[in-house]
């Protein structure tokens, strides 16, 4: 198990935002973010990464989201600029 996975089974949010950030904020990547164990919508995921939850369409519309798509803890998404 990777260090990320043991955040993750022990519901570590603010390691498992530090790893991301670590693990996923390179440069030359683009920045993502992940769905926390919690988050029922991207308004939650808009909140804690851009600080606007009316910003949830950005994120859906980046990732060319589908209605009715299924969405599940830990997935990760595209982030537009802040």
């Amino acid at each position: 198990m990777s260090a990320r996975d043991f955040a993750v089974w022990y519901d570590k949010l603010d390691i498992i935002d530090l790893l991301d950030a670590a693990l996923l904020g390179h440069a030359s990547q683009p920045r993502k973010g992940c769905l926390h164990a919690g988050d029922k919508r991207f308004s939650d995921l808009a909140e804690r990464h851009l600080g606007d939850r009316e910003r949830w369409r950005d994120i859906w519309e980046l990732n060319d989201m589908k209605k009715g798509q299924k969405i599940k803890p830990w997935d990760c998404f595209l982030l537009p600029e802040k």
